[in-house]
Parts: structure tokens; sequence; C-alpha cells
């Protein structure tokens, strides 16, 4: 069976869930000789992006065939990454290189010297605020590998001999890439663009690599999106990540909430990217923005409650504790426990890890929705500042219509 995520950045896709322990893709045959692929194949999870939208994927782990002779971690300088080493690549007729750090392996067939070199220090980068931004986590004990291709014919026909059975499922991604077994699949569609997606999917091919037990979707699909903020000027040494920096999100959260459109909580937590995107692009834009604010409500709403308690349900999933403790929760029933899967156990990890009355958990999260869309929010979210510290004042002089 397979198990993908789509997700949109403005226009962005997620992973769909798996049943516990499961890796994308296991049950499928091996995907045939795919050039410098391992046959480790995993699944994929995707994202998509139009015009102003962008989009992603992600699944399992791949590719570790590229690990040799790496600069080790020490090589890795304060800022820009050191010791970077270029090989020879090549995919059928295709020519490129794979860049070489201490935690990647990114197989391109890209062009732009500037994309080539900020690349790898975008990833390493980002992989150390995935494993310090929500608490200590482990880290890869492998490098993690991508292929990034420069136009969106030759991520097409590398996706088609990927995966020669659910091709065209990824195919219809506009703009993005996915992530299948821990490896990314990305093309190059313009330098801020392509770099979100890279850091989204990263995140998923962080997890699916790392964590010995699986988020539920909803979780999985909102860290990966509070993941995606950033800047990264031209000609700086490296990116600084502010999770609040993510002005497509922000901007979809505020339209839904505009339109009517926003989902409730208890639907939200239930619900997969394939559902959402079933009932249009629309549908699934406002389902990430509704996840990446959820995240942010999580870490910061009702003045910090619920912060440990994400970090430790992070933490858990990496160590292989979430699923046991959900489990043998008392307020989780029998019949759900027998039935624990990713889709419908995500609501039994929001009531076991934050709170057991989920319409407390859902006015609070909707209160905290109706300060983000007001007014004053924008330029703070575009500074990567925290709306949360919006004076009362401010708050006041914004519109709080309920979304």
């Amino acid at each position: 069976m397979l198990i993908a995520t789509v997700a949109l950045l403005a226009a962005c896709s997620s992973p769909e869930p798996r049943s516990p322990g499961a890796t994308a893709l296991r049950d499928l045959p091996k995907v045939g000789p795919v050039p410098d692929a391992s046959s480790d194949v995993r699944s994929p999870q995707s994202v998509e992006s139009s015009g102003s939208v962008r989009g992603e994927a992600s699944s399992g782990g791949a590719g570790r065939s590229a690990a040799a002779a790496s600069p080790t971690p020490a090589e890795v300088s304060a800022g820009a990454v050191a010791g970077v080493q270029r090989s020879p690549w090549s995919w059928g007729e295709l020519a490129g290189l794979i860049l070489s750090s201490p935690n990647y392996r990114l197989h391109t067939t890209i062009r732009d010297e500037v994309l080539l070199s900020d690349l790898p220090v975008l990833m390493e980068h980002a992989l150390d605020h995935y494993t310090s931004a929500l608490g200590a986590l482990p880290r890869p004990t492998t490098a993690l590998r991508s292929s990034i291709f420069d136009r969106r014919p030759e991520w097409a026909a590398y996706t088609r001999r990927r995966l020669p059975n659910d091709a065209e499922t990824y195919l219809a991604i506009g703009r993005g890439g996915y992530t299948t077994e821990g490896e990314s699949v990305l093309f190059n569609i313009g330098r801020e663009d392509t770099f979100i997606i890279a850091v989204h999917e990263g995140w998923h091919q962080y997890t699916q690599s790392v964590f010995r037990d699986r988020l539920p979707t909803w979780l999985e699909e909102g860290v990966a999106c509070w993941m995606e903020g950033h800047r990264f000027r031209r000609g700086s040494e490296r990116p600084v990540f502010l999770p609040w920096r993510n002005f497509e999100r922000f901007g979809e959260l505020r339209e839904a909430a505009r339109a009517g459109r926003l989902v409730p909580l208890a639907d939200l937590i239930r619900g997969t990217p394939q559902e959402a995107l079933g009932q249009g692009k629309t549908t699934l834009l406002t389902y990430y923005a509704q996840l990446w604010a959820l995240v942010h409500f999580l870490n910061e709403g009702e003045g910090g409650r619920y912060a440990a308690a994400l970090r430790e349900v992070v933490a858990d999933a990496a160590a292989g504790r979430l699923t046991a403790r959900v489990r043998s929760s008392d307020v989780v029933p029998a019949e759900a426990k027998r039935r624990w899967g990713l889709s419908g156990g995500g609501r039994w990890v929001a009531t076991v890890y934050f709170n057991a009355d989920i319409e407390e958990l859902s006015k609070q999260y909707d209160a905290f929705v109706r300060l983000l869309v007001s007014a004053p929010s924008g330029p703070r979210i575009w500074r990567g500042q925290s709306p949360v510290e919006i004076a009362p004042e401010e708050a006041r002089a914004g519109d709080l219509r309920r979304p």
C-alpha cells in the first residue's frame, strides 16, 4: 500500500497517514533499477504550488549510496558549510553533480552556481533547526539524499522511473515535489520557492529517517510548515530560521478566515491532505495554513500552556514512545486502541498530550486564529515576529471578527 503526503505552500501538500511502524512503500515491489538510487525505496509525500503558491510531498528514506568519502560534521562552520564536495552524477542522458556535505547528498542537474553553493548551506542549517527548535532531537546517522532537477521534465521522467505505479499522482503537482523513503525529489522553481519546499520536505526526510514512531499526520505536516519560515538573503553566509516568517501560510489563513472557510479543529486533526485535495486546491491550502497556525498555537498559545507537551510528543515520536503512551492512556477507548492509525489516531494524540477536552482546545485555537488574522499581525509576520506579543490595544484595533 502506498502512503503519501500532499501539500501546498500558498499551495502545499503533505503525507497520507501510514499504519503504525510501517515505512511508506515498504509493501510495494522495489522500483526497478533507478540510476544512482539505492534499492531501499520508501514512500512519497508531496507538495504543490502554482503562481505564488508552492508545493511539496514526502515519505520514507532512500538512496544512501553516495555516503562514502563525505565531509565530517567538524567541517561545518558556524556560518557557511565548509568542505562541500562536488562529484559528477548522471541520470540517463542528464549530467549533473552530487553535492556532498556532512549530512546531505544532493543529486542535482541545477546549473545556477548561486543555487549550487547555497543549497548545502540551507539544508545543513535546516537540520540544525529541526534538531533544536522543538527540543534536542537525535541527528541522522547516515546522509540524507535529495534529487533536485533543474527542469520539470527531468523531474517528471525521474518520477516515472522512481514510482512507476504511482507517478501520475505526483505528476499532477504543478510546481513542487515529493519525498519518498527519505529521498526528496524536487525541481527548480526559483530560489525562494525551491528553498521553502526543500526545508518542508527536509523535515519529512528527517523524521522518516530518524524517528522510531511517526507523528500523526496533522502534527507531522504542521511542524513541516512551521519549519519553513526563514530568511536567506543572497550573499548571506547562513539562513536565519524564523517560524513566524511565512507570509504565504498567513495570507491563506487570513483569506480563509474572511471567507468563512476554516475547518473546525476536530475535523482538522482527523483529516488528511488527500481528503483536502479531493475537495480542491483551495481546501488543501487552507488545511496547511491551519496546521501551520495550530503548531504556533501549541507552541505559544494560552500563555505557553501546551509548549512543553509539544516538545514531549515530538521527543516521544523520535524515541519510539508515542504509540505505546497513547495505547496505554485511560482517555483512549479500547476500540480506538485496537484500530490505532495515524489519521484516526491523530485525535487521540491531541487528547493524550494536549487536552482531554477537545472542545476547550478548539475554542482556544479559534481565539488564537482570530488574533492572528487581525490587522496588526501582517507586518510582524513579515518580520518573523510573533503576533502573540501584540499589545492588547493593537489587537483591539484589528479585525477580530470570528473566522
